[in-house]
């Protein structure tokens, strides 16, 4: 008797009997022509990681999606579950990598892999991929065990990176899997999602790496839609905010080398008063004439530097150093302003060095002597002028934060592109940067 004779009987026999056979309504289901559903499982996994070496960096790994086993509609061959369907619909349900951070990071990515177990495989290239992918791509593998006949395919899903990304999603989707040998199946399916990448504290830099995993074997039964894109997992919550010495405490000590002025003597030179790297950075037009200066008229920089500040700095009421900004002292102390004149800058200066250091009087955003004192304990005390000097000396260096204004750990640490441009301790140069463009730009100086 023929094959198809064969067929046309048993096909008799079955609609004599009364029994169902799949039928073109259910024969699609995404699986293909002449295939249909066997059952879909669903992926729902989720992960908390967490550096030992800060806990201001943390992720939520969870991943979610749905796959689909279907069976050839073949009456005279065991063909059940012999092909898969990766992330079907890929609209709503594609295999999904979702990993929401905390944290600042020099890189940062994550990446899928997705391997399929297939059994009855009779050789090691009796299976076929589909939905874009095949068996030459890069990243596709096999390993095949020829006495059980056990075939595992390994193929790379997608990846995304973004260090200053708050979150990443990677998805993979419409991929399909067949083991072409009659009497082969699908055993299950495994996601993988990995996190990786690095940061930097103090010169040192640390790795991320962390890998969350899910198999789903298809010869369970139906499983509920769990609806995980509908509903996904709540972000970690931010980490406590890290303050001024929390950010001193990653970054490190600054190496700072002060530059002397030609005469240390006069009240305008004095070191509490101007410092020609920080006179120079706060003011790019400074930079700009000093340059052309050094180019016209020869000698040197902050030669230069120093001029402008005794001859154009002083009358303007510019900032000569972190520690003193005339304009500002003669704002906040009336009866100075109204003793010399509320223009006075110079005047300003005298009384400063002479009366106001002592007296615990601010002459800049940067530095309280009360509010110094009081932070750190090594100080409690110290009169004001030591304080001040401390400050101007090491304290800065230190990144110590000086007043309830302005912290500059905090500052450098918050902001990736300044450590980028400057060092990630250099505090002098996030005070500079805070007076030239970071205050115009609306930048956080504290917690």
């Amino acid at each position: 008797m023929g094959r198809q004779m064969l067929r046309a009987l048993v096909v008799a026999l079955v609609v004599a009997a009364g029994w169902v056979m799949p039928t073109a309504a259910n024969a699609a289901q995404d699986c293909g022509d002449g295939w249909y559903k066997y059952r879909d499982g669903y992926m729902t996994s989720e992960k908390f990681w967490s550096t030992n070496v800060t806990t201001s960096r943390n992720a939520w790994i969870y991943h979610s999606g749905r796959l689909r086993a279907c069976t050839e509609n073949d009456t005279f061959n065991d063909d059940e579950r012999r092909r898969v369907l990766i992330g079907q619909p890929s609209e709503s349900y594609p295999f999904e990598s979702r990993v929401q951070k905390n944290g600042t990071y020099d890189s940062f990515c994550v990446t899928q892999k997705i391997k399929i177990n297939m059994s009855g495989i009779k050789t090691s290239s009796s299976f076929s991929l589909g939905g874009g992918v095949s068996k030459n791509d890069a990243g596709v593998s096999w390993s095949y065990t020829d006495n059980t006949e056990n075939l595992t395919v390994t193929l790379p899903g997608a990846r995304v990176c973004g260090a200053a990304n708050r979150e990443l999603v990677a998805q993979t989707s419409g991929i399909t899997a067949t083991a072409d040998d009659e009497g082969g199946k699908i055993e299950w399916v495994e996601l993988y999602t990995t996190i990786s990448g690095s940061y930097t504290i103090k010169g040192t830099k640390y790795g991320v790496a962390t890998t969350l995993g899910e198999r789903d074997w298809i010869s369970k039964e139906d499983e509920p839609d769990p609806r995980v894109p509908a509903t996904p997992h709540p972000p970690p919550p931010p980490p406590a905010v890290c303050d001024n010495d929390c950010w001193r405490a990653q970054l490190g000590t600054q190496t700072y080398n002060y530059i002397e002025n030609s005469n240390m003597a006069d009240p305008r030179m004095a070191r509490i008063i101007f410092d020609r790297k920080f006179y120079a950075a706060a003011y790019p037009d400074v930079r700009t004439w000093a340059e052309g200066k050094v180019a016209t008229q020869g000698g040197t920089f902050y030669d230069h530097v120093q001029w402008h500040w005794l001859n154009y700095g002083i009358p303007w009421g510019r900032a000569g150093s972190p520690t003193f900004d005339s304009a500002y002292y003669l704002r906040n102390q009336g009866d100075v302003a109204a003793a010399y004149g509320s223009t006075n800058y110079q005047g300003a200066i005298q009384h400063f060095v002479s009366n106001g250091r002592f007296e615990g009087r601010r002459g800049s955003p940067f530095f309280d002597p009360g509010y110094y004192k009081s932070r750190y304990g090594d100080l409690a005390g110290w009169d004001n002028a030591s304080a001040l000097d401390h400050f101007t000396v090491y304290g800065m260096s230190e990144g110590r934060q000086g007043s309830a204004d302005f912290a500059p750990a905090f500052y450098m640490g918050t902001y990736a592109d300044l450590r980028n441009a400057y060092g990630g301790n250099n505090y002098r140069a996030g005070m500079s940067h805070w007076y030239s463009n970071g205050s115009a730009e609306g930048r956080t100086p504290r917690p």
